[in-house]
């Protein structure tokens, strides 16, 4: 909705706007929603070469966040218990809990 609207109104939606063969197209794929904090790009094709894949990418050194792991910051203490990471295991695994 957001690409091939505009691609209507500039007159150029037989060439770009949607995901179709044939079609121009700069790809990326997120892991969560992409305008989310959560987002975390997991492929990426600009011009039809592959510039990013985040499970073969050697060079990609994101910090792994245990949402277990108990931190030392009282901010997130809630009788005597770390909140920091309630609620986000979801994030650090391959596949959503339904």
């Amino acid at each position: 909705m957001i690409t091939i609207n505009p691609a209507k109104q500039l007159g150029i939606e037989a060439r770009t706007g949607s995901l179709e063969v044939g079609k121009d197209a700069d790809i990326a794929i997120f892991k969560n929603h992409p305008l989310s904090i959560y987002g975390v790009p997991q492929f990426t094709i600009v011009d039809g070469v592959i510039r990013f894949d985040r499970a073969n990418d050697p060079a990609d050194m994101r910090l792994m966040v245990d949402p277990k792991q108990n931190i030392d910051n009282p901010t997130y203490q809630v009788r005597g218990r770390d909140m920091c990471m309630d609620g986000t295991e979801f994030l650090f695994t391959e596949t959503e809990k339904k």
